[in-house]
């Protein structure tokens, strides 16, 4: 069957520019009146969100991969909740948030993140999939992907047919739901090599403005005392969860382009950036992100023994080193109470823990129980997403805080077999184990050593989200799902971007 292709006028170079210029400035008003204006109640929201949706649209639609631009800077900057104290312009940003909430108008339970992402597919569909076929460039893990999400959509069904509320159902898929779009959408739009640096740059950028704003809430709004936070009502941290998740990753990210290589003024740029996440990555107390950052460290020595043989004698000679200071840094550290001490605290909450991390452990402790006995209420297809896990252990009620904690726990992996059972569970790992040993392989057969990075730092990531997974949130996680499907996408674009950039090599 022929294709037909839908003429497109070809890209106007100097009106995308005045465009992208008119849309900063007009950005930079909007958000100058939101810092004087604006307020939780979001009084400023629909007409920002208007003039914006007169500018991006069709800049999206001319250019699809603006589209991952937008998602992957609001990933890493835009809260999906408010802070409650201190200064937060970012959080105030209703990207995650359904309309209802900022217009007033009741069952749009769509957010401005989702408009973007069917925004992008529909400009992708114009310009690549545009005639009788869809120009559908293959892609890994396609396959275990849509084995997954099979399992998911049989969770829904069978939750919503069991009892399971809807609204809850959606709400705890909907960040599963924009890492496979995220994913599918980044492996589709990227057509050159130097958009996946624009996104690096989004990314290291967005990590260094959100870690000003931790300093500046640490030093200017706390005023260096984080015993502040006891006195703020449902904060229990310096900034958002996820925040930590960017800083570590920022951090590795640094690492990576010191071992593998980068453009250097990228490479400068991470590692200011990771100097400036530093602090506010200790300050916000995240168990799970520092022992993120270990296991990512610790992989990432592993990998790179075997990826790259040139630098192994630095770094056994690396590892040496830390053997020999790690107790020294462990002794002086197990007693201290500075932000200095806080990664051998976070190993210390599980062996010998203080009051607070009492506390918390004997929470999470009960909150386990409580989802394996969910677990083996019906072990082989679970209990469908929308519904509660039974209490068979009590726990302390905090709905006060946060009034989906029995639909939504930290333990995210054991929440996940809950839902969808051994049989959806097997598949889960079936797509992890095919995205760790792919990208692995991709990492090890790319010629370019800063590819070779790239694909590295992507496997380092996915690792980095289960141990969030497991210990904070990190399958519920909007945000951290989304930076991850548009980091997996573009990692597993490469060999095409690289193959297309000889081609078009060789025809010059």
């Amino acid at each position: 069957m022929a294709t037909r292709e839908i003429a497109l006028p070809s890209p106007n170079r100097a009106f995308e520019r005045l465009l992208l210029a008119a849309g900063i400035a007009v950005a930079l008003a909007l958000a100058g009146l939101l810092l004087v204006f604006g307020g939780p109640d979001g009084n400023l929201f629909a007409p920002v969100g208007f003039f914006a949706a007169l500018l991006v649209v069709p800049l999206v639609l001319r250019r699809p991969v603006v589209g991952l631009y937008l998602l992957m800077a609001a990933a890493v900057i835009i809260e999906t909740d408010a802070l409650t104290f201190g200064f937060g312009a970012t959080a105030q940003v209703p990207f995650f948030r359904d309309l209802n909430s900022i217009t007033g108008l009741r069952g749009m339970w769509v957010n401005p993140a989702e408009l973007m992402l069917l925004l992008t597919f529909a400009a992708w569909l114009l310009r690549d999939g545009a005639g009788d076929r869809i120009n559908f460039k293959p892609a890994p893990l396609m396959l275990p992907l849509a084995l997954f999400f099979a399992a998911v959509a049989f969770g829904i069904l069978h939750g919503l047919v069991t009892g399971g509320d809807a609204k809850i159902a959606l709400w705890t898929v909907r960040p599963l739901a924009y890492f496979g779009i995220a994913y599918a959408l980044t492996t589709q739009t990227l057509t050159d090599r130097r958009q996946v640096n624009v996104l690096i740059w989004l990314f290291i950028i967005g990590a260094a403005l959100k870690g000003i704003i931790g300093l500046w809430r640490y030093y200017v709004d706390m005023g260096g005392n984080l015993n502040a936070l006891n006195s703020v009502e449902g904060m229990n941290s310096l900034m958002a969860h996820e925040e930590s998740f960017f800083y570590l990753g920022v951090i590795l990210l640094a690492v990576v382009q010191i071992l593998y290589g980068a453009p250097r003024g990228q490479k400068l740029a991470a590692l200011a950036a990771s100097g400036i996440v530093l602090l506010p990555f200790l300050a916000n107390q995240r168990r799970a992100g520092t022992l993120a950052l270990m296991v990512g460290l610790a992989l990432l020595c592993v990998v790179t023994l075997s990826m790259l043989p040139s630098r192994r004698g630095a770094m056994l000679g690396i590892v040496a080193l830390a053997a020999a200071v790690l107790p020294f840094y462990v002794a002086m550290s197990w007693n201290a109470d500075n932000l200095t001490g806080e990664p051998v605290r976070a190993v210390k909450s599980g062996i010998s823990p203080e009051s607070r991390d009492l506390l918390s452990n004997e929470y999470r402790d009960a909150e386990n129980m409580n989802l394996e006995f969910t677990v083996r209420s019906s072990p082989l297809v679970g209990i469908g997403f929308g519904k509660e896990m039974i209490m068979k252990w009590p726990m302390p009620d905090i709905s006060d805080q946060f009034a989906w904690y029995r639909l939504a726990p930290h333990n995210s992996i054991l929440w996940l077999m809950m839902t969808i059972g051994i049989s959806g569970f097997i598949v889960f790992w079936y797509f992890i184990g095919s995205a760790v040993v792919r990208a692995l392989v991709l990492a090890r057969r790319l010629p370019d050593r800063v590819d070779k990075g790239i694909a590295v730092y992507g496997v380092l990531m996915l690792a980095a989200t289960l141990v969030f997974a497991l210990l904070d949130q990190g399958l519920l996680s909007m945000r951290s799902l989304l930076f991850l499907g548009i980091l997996l996408g573009a990692v597993f674009a490469l060999p095409r971007l690289a193959g297309e950039a000889d081609e078009r090599g060789r025809e010059s």
